[in-house]
């Protein structure tokens, strides 16, 4: 028997041999076994030692048999055909029920009469009986409905007066013949019922068999255990053997389809499931002991599906259904249920279908407003939990699609700046404006102002000369109830001068902000994506991505590129002059030196405790969002379950 515990980490089956034998070897006592056949077929004479039998008939097939069933085991002797036996014919060994079903190694001295000298390994489906009755010579050496013949050797006959070393290896798949130690047949792949073993003649006589042992493979065992899809585990071989002196070693024979194994000295086997298949999957593992036997073992895991990666909207609107697929199902065909999700701080408006996969949201106009930190696990049969994100959501009105919208405001002038002696001075007056959020704006914004290709001269805003047809961008200080700009204008020629003023976004400091992140490690799964949007302000792919808002004026920076680049790029002089209220959101798809330079530079500059501890557990599979004076924002990082990490967060300008 053996025996097996689990623990948190690993599936750790533990390995013993179990029996009373101390010996390699036993020798067998063969006073128990039996003749089968016709009496007038074969006479069997047992040693008084009880380790040897002499059988003296040249007659039809006959055998001396166990009394014992065996599913492993190895038998070990000489066998030799008396000097003055005479005839060539077959001589071996015999495995099964020589009443239904058996096994036939024989070996013939020369050829005769189309029998051919050699080795064969007979499957008979039948009695002795009708084994004999296929007829001698080549006619029980062919394939019928009830005889196979799995293998022949006709390179070697046996030899009168010469002494053999037989040895015949017994399992439930494989039998292996041995003489003198050269393996004559290895055979798997067959059914072996647990069986009789014994020695076989057919019109050979004086034929003995001598010093017979038996030895006790290891049996390796078979493991099949439930594990969660996305979380390595070690497998520890296990096997039976019956000499406690044997010493044993362990080797991989093969790789599942799917997922990764790795071994692990003594007996140790790590396997890493792919995160895109679950379903079964299957390595054998070979156990051998010092007399060289071995068996293979087959571990079964059985990979439960347990991942997704969400991508969840960061609005919706009341009264419309939106459907979102939680992307649970591998692309692998499995008959094990999906992964459970549940939720914290779940929407009354929203439900999920486990077996479509599919959330689905119903918001009505009572549903109105912001819901923050919705967080979804998935688990399977209870082994382990996936965080698959933590969500911020927003629920609007229909048709209110210019929410959070960009507003381009456009603010022409149509008057004379000035004449040409400079007396007049125009100012531009900037009404009050409102954000998409439906707020008063007020404060520094970015304004991109373009003086038209007909105008005579420069136009002159805040000491910024601009040429006609030439755009430049500057920030303006916007008053809440309306801004009034002054602008110079000089010409030889009376004309009027045209200017148009664009404001890109414009907000208040009661407007909310958000950030979709998704980060992804090149060995996650094909389902997961890097992800990165600021305001809708689409952030490049790459190892690491980072978008930056500058409160002063609104503006939005974003990067993409290889952790290896990251000083090449202007971030650090970004880094080194973020002031109170930007907002930083980091994506972090791989882990190394670089990236740790790089969040060490943030740390540093930012000094915040939150931040740095958030920093020092983060992988390759990691992301935050942080607001300079106000703190941490989101912080998500993934623990090697390989479906990469997703958030959406909502800031409050004005919090």
């Amino acid at each position: 028997m053996f025996s097996f515990r689990r623990t948190d980490i690993a599936l750790a089956l533990s390995c013993f041999a179990a029996s009373s034998y101390t010996l390699a070897a036993d020798y067998v006592d063969l006073h128990s076994w039996t003749q089968v056949g016709a009496s007038s077929a074969g006479k069997w004479s047992v040693a008084s030692s009880g380790h040897s039998v002499y059988q003296s008939i040249n007659g039809n097939p006959t055998a001396f048999m166990s009394t014992e069933k065996y599913s492993y085991r190895t038998f070990k002797g000489k066998i030799k055909v008396d000097s003055n036996a005479g005839d060539d014919d077959w001589i071996g060994f015999i495995l099964g029920d020589t009443n239904s079903e058996f096994y036939i190694f024989d070996w013939k001295k020369g050829d005769q009469s189309g029998a051919k000298k050699g080795y064969k390994l007979i499957h008979h489906k039948g009695s002795l009986a009708s084994f004999q009755a296929m007829g001698w010579g080549p006619s029980h050496e062919s394939n019928t409905s009830t005889n196979t013949i799995l293998a022949r050797n006709t390179s070697k006959g046996w030899t009168h007066g010469t002494s053999y070393n037989f040895e015949m290896q017994v399992y439930a798949n494989r039998i292996v013949t041995k003489i003198d130690g050269v393996t004559i047949f290895d055979i798997s792949g067959l059914d072996i019922k647990p069986s009789r073993f014994g020695f076989f003649n057919w019109s050979q006589g004086k034929v003995n068999y001598n010093a017979i042992e038996q030895l006790y493979p290891p049996i390796a065992a078979n493991i099949t255990e439930e594990i969660v899809q996305g979380v390595s585990k070690t497998v520890r071989g296990s096997w039976i053997d019956q000499n406690n002196t044997d010493t044993h070693s362990c080797k991989l024979l093969g790789q599942p389809r799917y997922g990764s194994v790795t071994f692990v000295s003594p007996c140790s086997f790590t396997y890493v499931p792919d995160p895109d298949h679950d379903g079964a999957q299957t390595f054998q593992y070979r156990v051998t002991d010092n007399s060289n036997l071995y068996t293979d073992g087959t571990v079964t895991l059985n990979v439960l599906s347990a991942g997704s990666s969400i991508v969840m909207p960061h609005y919706i609107e009341a009264e419309k259904t939106t459907n979102v697929n939680m992307k649970l199902k591998s692309e692998g065909t499995s008959v094990f249920d999906n992964p459970n999700i549940s939720v914290t701080n779940m929407p009354s408006f929203m439900s999920f279908d486990k077996d479509t996969g599919i959330l689905t949201m119903k918001p009505d106009l009572d549903d109105l407003g912001l819901y923050e930190d919705i967080r979804f696990k998935t688990s399977n049969n209870g082994l382990g939990s996936y965080d698959a994100g933590v969500f911020d959501l927003a629920v609007i009105p229909q048709n209110n699609n210019d929410f959070l919208k960009q507003s381009f405001v456009v603010v022409p002038s149509d008057t004379p700046l000035a004449d040409y002696q400079d007396n007049l001075v125009a100012t531009i007056k900037i009404p009050a404006l409102k954000s998409g959020e439906d707020k008063l704006v007020e404060g520094p914004h970015q304004v991109t102002i373009k003086a038209d290709a007909s105008n005579l001269a420069p136009v002159i805003i805040e000491g910024t000369e601009i040429s006609p047809g030439e755009s430049v961008s500057m920030t303006i200080d916007l008053v809440r109830s309306g801004t009034s700009i002054p602008m110079r204008y000089s010409s030889k020629e009376e004309g009027v001068s045209k200017v148009t003023i664009n404001f890109p976004w414009i907000d208040s400091p009661d407007d909310l902000r958000y950030v979709i992140q998704r980060t992804c490690a090149s060995t996650d799964s094909s389902r997961c994506s890097p992800v990165m949007e600021m305001d809708r302000t689409k952030v490049p792919n790459g190892q690491v991505q980072v978008a930056i808002r500058k409160a002063v004026d609104a503006s939005y920076l974003t990067y993409g590129f290889a952790a290896s680049n990251w000083a090449s790029t202007d971030l650090a002089n970004q880094i080194s002059g973020l002031t109170n209220d930007d907002i930083v959101a980091v994506n972090l798809n791989v882990n190394n030196s670089y990236t740790k330079a790089l969040l060490s530079a943030l740390s540093s500059k930012l000094g915040n405790s939150e931040l740095t501890s958030a920093i020092g557990s983060m992988g390759a599979d990691s992301s935050f969002v942080y607001q300079v004076g106000k703190g941490l924002e989101s912080f998500k990082t993934d623990s090697g379950y390989r479906w990469g990490t997703s958030a959406v967060t909502w800031i409050n300008l004005d919090d």
